[in-house]
């Protein structure tokens, strides 16, 4: 249990003794399930690469092993704990830059409605290549590479911003906009980027400008992954230097939901917020 994620040990070893107990192999429940036997065995060894599986998958381990009478409420309590674990970003980046931004890709397309809050400059959504490739170096705490890997993966995950079905709304600081962490001209096209995909149909961007009454702390990032095809219930991923927190457990994700609409509350309408991001294009001109 070194790699903090306990709960996910205590819920892996609970689905292999129901495997086991149904008479089943990794392979069996890999068809049932519809997923690779490698993620099997990942599922029941508790990490320390990738997620624990989410309730509904749970729930089809449970139904695949009936034989075995498993506890459906102590199912869940464990796989809810063990999605509120958080991910050591030495454990996400064991496998590269790329393949956190392939997870997260994946993440996004689950979700039909994307919530993000970003206090200190453009969500990766939003990104251009050169701003990308900056904020992707700036943020390779632990040196481990492939940022050009990771820039073509971060772009690809740009591709839902032009499908239907989904909606992705973004609540940006001015403060945020403006910060020089890259050069003039690429802030500049940054920000004219930024402009154009305010007017696409699937998004919505909202700034706060600066200097006006806040509703809540900006302390740090999040996003919330809701409306999700599969039933799954709404989550919020949380940024920070060292880890990535998942909240899973409703009380947790309303909390994140609130502070949302109190983060957007001062922002300024469609029309204003480009405006602002035009004139801070134009500023670096």
């Amino acid at each position: 249990m070194s790699d903090g994620r306990p709960h996910w040990v205590r819920l892996g070893r609970e689905l292999r003794r129901l495997r086991e107990i149904a008479g089943l192999t990794q392979r069996d429940i890999a068809r049932r399930l519809r997923i690779s036997q490698t993620t099997v065995d990942r599922t029941e060894s508790g990490g320390p690469k990738g997620k624990p599986p989410a309730w509904p998958k749970v729930r089809e381990w449970a139904e695949a092993t009936a034989d075995a009478s498993p506890d459906l409420e102590v199912l869940r309590e464990l796989a809810e704990a063990a999605l509120d674990e958080h991910f050591l970003y030495r454990n996400l980046m064991s496998e590269g830059l790329a393949a956190v931004q392939e997870d997260i890709r994946t993440e996004e397309a689950a979700a039909r409605l994307l919530r993000h809050f970003n206090p200190w400059g453009i969500p990766g959504l939003l990104q251009t290549a050169d701003y990308a490739r900056r904020v992707l170096t700036m943020t390779d705490y632990r040196q481990a590479g492939g940022v050009e890997e990771a820039l073509q993966a971060r772009l690809r995950r740009q591709e839902i911003l032009h499908g239907t079905g989904r909606r992705l709304e973004f609540v940006l600081t001015e403060e945020g906009l403006r910060k020089r962490i890259v050069p003039a001209a690429v802030l500049a096209a940054q920000l004219n980027h930024l402009a154009a995909m305010a007017t696409l149909p699937s998004v919505a961007v909202s700034v706060v400008p600066a200097g006006v009454q806040a509703y809540a702390m900006p302390a740090f990032g999040f996003v919330l992954y809701e409306d999700h095809a599969d039933g799954q219930e709404p989550w919020a991923a949380i940024e920070l230097y060292h880890d990535r927190v998942i909240a899973r457990k409703p009380d947790d994700v309303g909390i994140y939901q609130a502070q949302y609409e109190l983060l957007r509350r001062p922002a300024l309408h469609a029309d204003e917020t480009r405006a602002l991001i035009t004139a801070a294009a134009e500023s670096l001109r």
